[in-house]
Formats: structure tokens, C-alpha cells, sequence
């Protein structure tokens, strides 16, 4: 399984939707913070994907939690 880790993106979109479309492969993006709202050029762009994300400091009004723990092909990510 191909997974895109991406973190604090702060407002740029536009790195959210390039690194999605510079990995088209992927079946999992794991968003770790930072930057919540850019998450929507991902699923844009790559609707097929499994998204998983947590909140980051700067995602103030985020429903999201602070922490996962997610098992991946017999790995744990924490």
C-alpha cells in the first residue's frame, strides 16, 4: 500500500494538490496537521484515497482529534 504523508501545509493548497498529483498511486494520505482546509485539494484531486487526519496547533476550530493510532498492513502508525 502507497501512502502520502503531508504536514503543516499552513494555506498552500496548491503544495497539497502538487504532492497529490505527484503521486497518483497512492491509496492513503495521512494529513498530520497544520494547514486542515488544504486537505479539499486532495480529495479533488484524488477521490479514491483514504484519508486519515489529525489536528495540528494551528488548526484552532478543528473537530479533528490531536492524536490516531492507525494499523497498516500489519504496521502500527501512531
Amino acid at each position: 500500500m502507497n501512502l502520502l504523508v503531508i504536514s503543516d501545509s499552513h494555506g498552500d493548497e496548491n503544495a497539497v494538490s502538487q504532492a497529490v498529483m505527484d503521486n497518483p498511486d497512492v491509496q492513503g494520505i495521512i494529513f498530520l496537521g497544520d494547514g486542515e482546509r488544504d486537505l479539499d485539494a486532495a480529495y479533488q484531486i484524488n477521490d479514491f484515497a483514504k484519508v486519515r487526519a489529525v489536528s495540528g496547533n494551528a488548526d484552532m476550530a478543528s473537530k479533528k482529534k490531536k492524536k490516531a493510532i492507525l494499523s497498516v498492513m500489519g504496521h502500527t502508525i501512531f
